[in-house]
């Protein structure tokens, strides 16, 4: 799981998402917001991608074992907010995280 320090809280939670580098990827859409120093990530699922409580869960897991593997790499400060679509119930972790990689070298974060 990753650390509470990394974690959005709902009071940080950004609002207007405008204002972000939006990156776009089969499996899930991201929004990145630059900051000055530390990292913050959080992973949103709706009802509408996964109707039921354990998928929700696991993809939102999935995604954090991910992200907690590469804390330390980011070449500046960032909040990230995942949003998976439907296909990333079904992808393995490693696709999944070769998709995440990608994508955060897309918007030049890692």
């Amino acid at each position: 799981m990753l650390p509470r320090k990394n974690r959005i809280s709902r009071k940080e939670f950004p609002v207007y998402s405008k204002q972000g580098i939006r990156v776009f990827s089969p499996l899930f859409s991201a929004v990145i917001y630059p900051k000055e120093k530390g990292v913050n990530v959080s992973v949103v699922v709706s009802k509408k991608t996964a109707p039921k409580a354990v998928a929700r869960n696991s993809v939102r897991r999935h995604f954090y074992a991910i992200i907690e593997q590469y804390l330390g790499k980011f070449s500046h400060g960032a909040t990230i907010v995942f949003y998976p679509k439907t296909e990333a119930l079904d992808a393995s972790f490693d696709v999944l995280k070769s998709e995440i990689i990608h994508a955060l070298h897309k918007a030049q974060v890692h």
